[in-house]
């Protein structure tokens, strides 16, 4: 797609998507802890086709009286030190993929 085209578009292009790829995730995450749901199931809006059935369930599932972090964790920002060395860890691993499935493609 980008042949003839300068180098830095590809990047630009990657740079670009980021912030919709932070929202599509952060929303679903929320979404499925909003129905009740654990929330790693808002990561299938990541796999292609089963992202459109997702989200079409989402829209047709209730809200929970009681979310799912209200069952499962203390009030926000009680995380622990485990809890953050694990998200860095999986942003770290995530993000380096995706850094490397770019420079592969070049």
């Amino acid at each position: 797609m980008v042949q003839g085209l300068p180098d830095w578009l590809g990047w630009a292009w990657f740079a670009w998507t980021l912030p919709f790829l932070w929202i599509g995730i952060t929303m679903s995450v929320r979404r499925t802890a909003d129905a009740g749901i654990m929330p790693w199931f808002g990561f299938l809006v990541l796999v292609p086709l089963v992202n459109i059935l997702f989200m079409i369930a989402m829209c047709l599932v209730p809200t929970r009286q009681e979310d799912y972090w209200s069952r499962t964790r203390g009030l926000p920002g009680s995380a622990s030190a485990k809890d953050a060395a694990m998200s860095i860890g999986v942003s770290l691993v995530l993000g380096g993929g995706m850094l490397v499935s770019v420079s592969y493609t070049h």
